[in-house]
């Protein structure tokens, strides 16, 4: 069952995901290439741990990219179906706590 809900998102363990060592531009593929990828990454984020963490996050969080076998498009879908609001963190979590994937110099 996928979490709608937000969590307490310091004690996900994202060094558990499945994503590790994959390459940041695949998550965030240019729109000509995103359908040719997505059976991958659907692949790697199928069998991942942390995947609900990881949807629950996103779906709070992230306004682009493929997180937790889940395009942008499907995100912002749910969100408006399920009046989820896109927020911006209140909080500053470190950077130990983070999977590199998400370690992005603009945060």
């Amino acid at each position: 069952m996928i979490r709608m809900k937000k969590k307490n998102y310091l004690s996900i363990k994202w060094e558990k995901a499945l994503c590790q060592g994959e390459s940041v531009e695949n998550f965030y593929p240019k729109s000509n290439v995103a359908p040719t990828i997505y059976p991958k990454l659907k692949l790697i984020c199928g069998n991942c741990p942390i995947k609900e963490d990881c949807f629950s996050w996103s779906l709070h969080h992230e306004e682009y990219g493929f997180w937790a076998g889940v395009p942008e498009r499907t995100r912002w879908e749910l969100r408006k179906k399920y009046n989820v609001t896109l927020e911006t963190l209140s909080i500053v979590i470190p950077r130990t706590k983070f999977h590199e994937f998400t370690s992005r110099k603009d945060l």
